[in-house]
C-alpha cells in the first residue's frame, strides 16, 4: 500500500463521526480525484471501506460518502 493510500484510509477511519466525501478525501490528502478513486476502488474489493450513498431532502443524489466497513473497523481495535 502506498503511503497516499495510507493517509486515504486513515483519514476515512479518523471520520468515524460522520462519512467522508470524496471531495473532502482528495482535498484533506492533498491528492487528485483519481487517486482517491483508485484507493477507494482497491479498498472496496478488499471488504476495507464501504459507500455510503446519500440523498438529499429534495429525492436526489447526493455525494457519495465512506466509512470503515464492520470487519475493518473490528481489525483496527483488535489490533
Amino acid at each position: 500500500m502506498t503511503d497516499t493510500q495510507l493517509k486515504i484510509l486513515g483519514t476515512i477511519a479518523a471520520s468515524r463521526r460522520h462519512p467522508i466525501t470524496h471531495e473532502e478525501l482528495a482535498e484533506s490528502v492533498g491528492c487528485c480525484a483519481k487517486t482517491v478513486d483508485r484507493a477507494i476502488a482497491r479498498f472496496r474489493n478488499a471488504g476495507l471501506v464501504e459507500v455510503r450513498n446519500a440523498r438529499r431532502a429534495d429525492g436526489g443524489r447526493d455525494a457519495d460518502a465512506y466509512v470503515l466497513s464492520e470487519c475493518a473497523g473490528r481489525e483496527s481495535r483488535a489490533g
